[in-house]
């Protein structure tokens, strides 16, 4: 996943990386931050996790397409597609 998508879908997700009154430390808002300086921080603070999801949910759809499902790729679509929301 790239640093873009990170921020792709941190904002889709409503979150925003802030600092505080003094400008040391930060966190995550779901408050809208006008601009994009502080992308890099929410990248920072959001990439460990999204790359722990991202190989978790790769090793569940491995999972489905080695388990039942090998001989036909619509189905193996469909399973995956099929896990549905967190």
């Amino acid at each position: 996943m790239t640093r873009d998508d990170i921020i792709r879908l941190a904002r889709q997700a409503g979150l925003h990386y802030f600092y505080d009154s003094e400008g040391h430390c930060g966190g995550i808002t779901t408050d809208k931050i006008e601009g994009d300086e502080n992308d890099a921080a929410l990248v920072a603070m959001l990439a460990p996790f999204v790359k722990l999801v991202a190989a978790t949910e790769r090793e569940r759809c491995a999972w489905v397409a080695q388990n039942g499902y090998a001989s036909n790729a619509r189905d193996i679509a469909a399973a995956i597609r099929a896990r549905g929301d967190v």
